[in-house]
């Protein structure tokens, strides 16, 4: 063995986690599929020296055990096996049971090797709720603000799961859900203006006038209206901004999954926060969704140029991009927005949407549209319809009075630009 490997590979050998390929010798060379899971089945308390499984069938026992899917044991076994594979089998692995029927997550979080708070895989978390956290049952319409430390809270409507969990401090720090079950006005009870319960837990803080009693998962996601879905949110952010824009966002695509919400908090003994970060699946795209508690109208910082020459100091990071896509020009009062291919190839922008984060207004290029190197797209509302190339809107879009920036997602909702 090279000097820098003795240690790893000694600890493995003595640990039984690898036998090497001879009584002399480790091996070297690339690793396949069935080695690697091998060394995995090994973590896992099955034994190939006493028939649980063997080298040449390691494949089809991860299947059996739910470690690898059907669809990997083809590729397993018919394609080259890559780095990327590796970390994925080591990922999912945390989730399965080993030989003694514990999950391998718990059983390396009971012996210190794992902190429990670090994991946010969704079945990892809920499995392992009840290490340091107590589930407790806290009804959807509580109007109550207080909350109680280190808890985990069901806070989904009806048979929604919907996990809520408070650290030592009762502070919200944490909500998730496999899937977020938008609110069915036909077959549950809500009230004349689409809510669960009429009205929210009283959180410390939201008596602010700036402040509302936001959801973490609104109610039209199905979110019960209690201490433990609920933070006191700046009340612009809550009703037309990144907030209000997520919540749009899921209920257009009817839902989503995987979701996680962090927040944090500035320090330990307020309940106002002062971040939120979302992470969710929406038709196949992982989307982060990352912003300040704050009011959005008066966090931006570069309003729209005056002058021309001000548009050209936004691309100064063009240079380093092939395909850079910018929004090179948003003119409110004559309603429109121009999009510019400053790249050094086309790009295929079917499917790409332009949004008025204030009036939450949009709209998607049709499919097989292409911007040229160096073009630009002129898109239209109101009064400058029929100068340019798409159109938005037949009335007006934008907000003269206040901050309503312009935003560029890509097919996959992914914020490209903003101006």
């Amino acid at each position: 063995m090279p000097e820098w490997a003795n240690k790893y590979v000694g600890w493995a050998y003595q640990n039984g986690y690898t036998n090497g390929v001879s009584p002399t010798e480790f091996g070297k060379g690339n690793m396949y599929a069935k080695s690697y899971l091998t060394l995995m089945l090994r973590s896992l308390g099955y034994k190939d020296s006493e028939g649980d499984f063997s080298w040449d069938n390691a494949i089809a026992f991860s299947n059996q055990i739910g470690l690898v899917s059907s669809t990997e044991v083809n590729e397993y076994k018919t394609q080259s096996f890559l780095r990327d594979d590796v970390a994925k089998i080591s990922y999912d692995i945390l989730s399965v049971e080993r030989k003694d029927g514990i999950k391998l997550a718990t059983y390396l979080i009971d012996s210190g090797a794992l902190d429990a708070s670090k994991l946010s895989n969704i079945e990892i978390v809920v499995d392992n709720t009840f290490d340091g956290y107590t589930l407790i049952g806290v009804d959807g319409g509580d109007l109550s603000g207080y909350r109680q430390s280190n808890v985990v809270v069901d806070v989904g409507f009806g048979e929604r799961e919907y996990w809520a969990f408070t650290n030592e401090h009762g502070q919200l720090v944490k909500v998730i859900a496999d899937e977020i079950i938008l609110q069915n006005d036909s077959t549950e009870q809500v009230t004349d203006q689409g809510r669960y319960y009429p009205d929210e837990a009283k959180v410390p803080g939201t008596e602010s006038s700036t402040l509302d009693e936001g959801h973490i998962i609104a109610d039209s996601l199905g979110g019960v209206a209690n201490a433990y879905n609920i933070t006191p949110q700046e009340s612009t952010l809550n009703r037309y901004g990144d907030q209000a824009y997520m919540e749009k966002v899921i209920r257009d695509a009817g839902g989503c999954s995987d979701f996680t919400a962090i927040i944090t908090y500035p320090d330990t003994t307020t309940q106002i926060p002062s971040h939120y970060s979302y992470t969710y699946t929406l038709m196949g795209n992982v989307i982060n969704d990352e912003f300040d508690n704050v009011n959005p109208d008066d966090s931006v910082v570069v309003e729209e140029p005056v002058v021309d020459v001000v548009v050209e100091t936004v691309s100064e990071s063009v240079v380093s991009s092939e395909n850079f896509i910018i929004i090179s020009k948003l003119d409110k009062e004559a309603e429109y927005v121009i999009v510019t291919n400053n790249g050094t190839s086309p790009v295929n922008i079917s499917g790409w949407r332009i949004l008025s984060e204030k009036g939450l207004q949009d709209f998607y290029f049709p499919s097989g549209t292409v911007l040229g190197v160096g073009a630009s797209f002129k898109v239209t509302s109101k009064g400058a319809n029929g100068t340019g190339d798409f159109i938005m809107a037949n009335g007006y879009i934008w907000n003269n009075d206040e901050s309503d920036p312009a935003v560029l997602f890509d097919a996959s909702g992914v914020e490209v630009d903003r101006r």
